[in-house]
């Protein structure tokens, strides 16, 4: 699995967002307008500073429900609380936040684009940012 992509048509649950030493962890729950609902987490841990082409070390996770009921939606949510709550109960994760959402991918973009998400910020880059920040990289590589 490449990541998370958020799509407009979809409909989301909520974001679910924790540091933990060395790492990070970050869950998105949706389902398309016909399908189950589903849920991608992953856990990162980092290796460099880098956002983009990063070296770091990722376990990316499915959870996939039997169809698109409110009921399978529960589950789906209830399974990515557990995991959120476990984390913070034994002391793994910090700077914890779960924020609904309950809306669609227009709705999702503007959950990531606010608040204290880990690497999130640089979502904001213009694509001239981003290219400035390819070549810069390039040329660290080279060196």
């Amino acid at each position: 699995m490449a990541g998370i992509n958020i799509v407009k048509e979809n409909m989301y649950i909520g974001l679910w967002s924790a540091m933990f030493d060395g790492g990070d962890y970050l869950a998105v729950a949706w389902k398309t307008p016909t399908g189950p609902w589903e849920a991608t987490y992953r856990f990162r841990y980092h290796v460099d500073e880098k956002v983009w082409h990063s070296e770091d070390e990722k376990h990316w996770y499915t959870i996939r429900a039997e169809d698109g009921s409110d009921m399978s939606m529960r589950a789906i949510r209830d399974a990515l609380h557990l995991v959120f709550k476990l984390g913070q109960e034994m002391r793994q994760f910090t700077n914890g936040s779960y924020v609904e959402c309950m809306g669609d991918g227009d709705a999702m973009t503007a959950i990531l684009m606010s608040g204290d998400r880990p690497n999130i910020h640089r979502l904001n880059m213009t694509e001239e940012e981003h290219q400035a920040y390819l070549k810069a990289e390039m040329r660290q590589r080279h060196d």
